[in-house]
């Protein structure tokens, strides 16, 4: 045996096997013929050791007893071993084939053992997916199969745990779960690497490929990549697509979206045009009552937990709509039922209001908060009593018969102009309590402040001022109220607690009637400012990127100078579109010391509010931050392109330009509602 080479003498009269393959198969042909040693493999199925010994003891005969131990275990290991076991075994008992189907069953409720189940299903599918690799040297392999629909749509309820919003991938059609998982974002790709390595914790490290790991690849060996291009770490912290195995760029859209593009910007900065129509129709509005509304549209549409303060201007707002309406249609329209429904909505947030402001005031020690807070409760007493006088007003009116036919209701009409004016006195008044109460709860931080909208006021009037600007343009080029409405019925909604989704009043903002005109102009300012991205933080931007525009197309139809930027920004997009944050940061650190004074006349705090939008709003959506939103990927793009005019007089800008190019490029691809389908991206993993 020792001149055979069988044998090894590992120590001083100690022999082993010198290929434990033979070891292991020896050991599982005794365990097969002695039944009692089976205890052996079945208490260690979380043992490396044993593994290869239980896979060849499995292959003999019927392998029941070893899956159950490995049912029993509950553990990644174990489960794996099982699956394992179940391909190499001979026969498996039916109860048991069906346990271990029902095992890869994943349940949706995010309780602790859901959670823990999940994950082990992703570890054991990880597992068996990742096991086939191919050796590039000495220390490194790739994993020959890429990461698939099926492992993506396991890593995305881990996303949402941790607050990231990212959707789920469609397993139908062509796009079957094996299938890879295309269209991720880079920062996707990172974040299912680490991923990987937490679920499975097998001593390996995971990661993905560099360029020169790619090179070494042999293709053939990776079917994958025939028709695919994999992701490629670049340093630096960056992800991009390897072209190498690609025809072309995948961040880089059709001519067709090309062709739509100016449009689409033009039409994202519809707010910063209703904002110039309200300074154009009604300069005389109230900032404080604009802020008011602003500040309670955004915290509710936000989902602002302890903002009852807020749901009260709105579930008022919704009342003096319904009144109105009610005005201008009565006797036909009969909406007493919701307008009960909306003025309880506001009876209950009065009330939630006024027990917060008294259990504040048990627990004030300093003398000066005691009387500010007295003061807000004098206030909400005086609220609450002016909202039983509307609710008995209303409820007047329902009791009252309907006038015959032929005859005039003015009386019941100028019964509603009374309550309508009431009811904008108490929003006056639910406003200055708002705001005393965020002032006193440190809680005054909002999207919009005051020196914001002056300032974004003062940019409209001087555009409204300026030689390009002319009123005709403007009534072409107003946006559909349509965004506008969505956002105050939604408002409205979710005023209304559980009953949010339900469908609301198909009408918007009544722009005459019984209301008074300042409140009408004040309250579509402020829709205006909260439509914006971030509620009303980036109106100013929006609207300096809507100057910057318009100043260039002077002379023209606005549309044709996007559509000549637009053209070329894709002819100067030089670096790989497929990450645009990437593209972004590095062009807005070159510009972050240059001063645009000279040459473009603009103060430079109006410019960084340009240049931080785009960095505000696509970080966010790529990292899964913040909802993926088109019209407001549109909007960044829009900004860019006012970037691109503003560097242009400049000097020894040619890399700036072009990674402003390629950030616009990777949106306009990444925006477009085909992305999902064409994209050919796919991770493959390198293991260590």
């Amino acid at each position: 045996m020792r001149k055979s080479g069988l044998l090894v003498e590992r120590e001083q009269g100690v022999y082993g096997f010198a290929h434990l393959t033979l070891q292991e198969y020896l050991a599982a042909a005794h365990i097969r013929e002695r039944p009692e040693y089976l205890r052996l493999i079945s208490d260690n199925v979380n043992h490396p050791w044993w593994r290869e010994t239980t896979l060849l003891w499995a292959a003999a005969g019927d392998a029941t007893p070893v899956i159950t131990a490995c049912l029993n275990a509950r553990t990644f290991r174990a489960l794996a071993l099982a699956f394992d076991c179940a391909d190499e075994a001979r026969e498996i008992e039916p109860r048991v084939r069906a346990r271990l189907d029902h095992a890869m069953r994943v349940v949706g409720d995010n309780t602790r053992e859901n959670v823990r189940h999940r994950r082990l299903v992703a570890a054991v599918t990880l597992s068996q997916r990742l096991r086939d690799i191919i050796w590039i040297d000495d220390r490194t392999a790739m994993c020959a199969q890429p990461i698939t629909r099926n492992d993506y749509n396991l890593f995305v309820p881990d996303e949402r745990l941790s607050h990231r919003l990212a959707p789920s991938m469609p397993v139908h059609g062509e796009r079957k779960g094996d299938s890879p998982a295309s269209g991720m974002f880079a920062d996707d790709a990172a974040r299912i690497v680490v991923w990987v390595n937490n679920i499975l914790q097998d001593g390996r490290g995971y990661r993905l490929p560099t360029p020169e790991d790619l090179a070494k690849v042999d293709s053939q060996l990776v079917p994958v990549l025939a028709d695919h291009t994999p992701r490629a770490y670049a340093g630096r912290a960056r992800i991009q697509l390897d072209q190498a195995a690609s025809r072309g760029s995948l961040r880089f859209p059709s001519e067709r979206r090309l062709r739509r593009l100016p449009g689409l910007l033009i039409e994202s900065m519809g707010e910063a045009r209703v904002i110039l129509r309200n300074r154009e129709t009604w300069p005389a509005t109230d900032p404080g009552l604009a802020l008011g509304y602003a500040h309670a549209f955004g915290a509710v549409a936000q989902r602002q937990r302890d903002a009852p303060h807020h749901k009260l201007i709105v579930a008022l707002d919704l009342a003096r709509e319904l009144l109105t309406l009610m005005e201008r249609t009565h006797p036909e329209f009969l909406g007493f039922s919701d307008l009960n429904t909306a003025f309880g909505w506001a009876r209950l947030h009065c009330t939630d209001v006024g027990t917060g402001i008294r259990t504040d005031l048990m627990h004030a020690t300093d003398h000066h908060r005691y009387e500010n807070i007295g003061q807000l409760r004098t206030m909400a007493e005086s609220l609450s009593w002016d909202l039983d006088q509307h609710i008995f007003a209303v409820r007047g009116l329902a009791d009252r018969p309907l006038p015959r036919p032929g005859r005039s209701a003015s009386p019941s009409r100028r019964t509603i102009r009374d309550i309508v004016a009431g009811v904008n006195e108490s929003i006056e008044a639910a406003i200055t309590l708002a705001g005393g109460i965020d002032r006193l709860s440190a809680q005054g931080i909002h999207p919009v402040d005051e020196i914001d909208l002056r300032q974004t006021l003062d940019m409209a009037d001087r555009i409204r001022a300026s030689a390009f600007f002319t009123k005709d343009g403007l009534g072409v080029e107003i946006a559909d109220q349509t965004r506008l409405d969505e956002l105050h019925h939604r408002c409205w909604g979710l005023t209304q607690g559980s009953d949010a989704h339900r469908s609301l009043w198909a009408f918007g903002p009544v722009l005459h009637g019984a209301a008074a005109v300042g409140h009408v102009w004040a309250r579509e300012l402020a829709l205006a400012l909260t439509a914006t991205p971030g509620f009303g933080r980036h109106a100013l931007g929006v609207m300096t990127t809507y100057e910057v525009l318009l100043r260039e197309a002077v002379g023209g139809p606005l549309i044709k100078k996007p559509a000549e930027l637009v053209a070329k920004a894709a002819s100067m997009a030089a670096f790989s579109a497929d990450d645009p944050a990437w593209n972004l940061r590095q062009a807005m650190d070159q510009l972050q010391h240059v001063d645009f004074w000279y040459t473009t006349g603009l103060d430079r705090r109006y410019l960084e509010k340009v240049i931080g939008l785009g960095l505000d709003i696509i970080p966010p959506m790529l990292e899964r931050r913040a909802p993926f939103d088109v019209r407001t990927v549109h909007l960044a793009m829009a900004s860019i392109l006012a970037v691109l005019v503003l560097v242009r007089p400049l000097r020894d800008m040619s890399l700036p330009r072009r990674h402003l190019a390629s950030a616009f490029i990777g949106l306009a691809a990444i925006a477009d509602r085909a992305f999902a389908d064409t994209a050919n991206d796919v991770v493959l993993l390198m293991r260590n």
